[in-house]
């Protein structure tokens, strides 16, 4: 699972866990759920969403409301309590 993070405008390198993120402005990047994220984010970067993953790695036990970037679709979906739905509302 990732999370998915849009880079500051300024390009900036940045290294983190032996792992080198790139910062191209108006590129949202998914990056690994862990350290990496953390420290991205304390480093201008902006959390986009929850988590992001393929439609095989959306979360089992989601929350309602919970908000999940499908790579799959290409889109954000929202668990409504009984289905994942898309931007029109329609179980996906």
């Amino acid at each position: 699972m990732t999370i998915r993070l849009h880079p500051p405008g300024n390009g900036q390198t940045n290294t983190v866990n032996g792992r080198t993120y790139v910062g191209v402005a108006g590129t949202p990047q998914d990056i690994p759920f862990d350290d990496d994220a953390r420290m991205l984010m304390a480093n201008g970067w902006t959390k986009l969403g929850e988590q992001s993953g393929t439609t095989a790695q959306r979360p089992l036990h989601p929350y309602p409301t919970m908000p999940f970037f499908d790579q799959t679709l290409g889109y954000l979906v929202h668990w409504d309590g009984k289905a994942w739905r898309g931007p029109t509302g329609a179980a996906v």
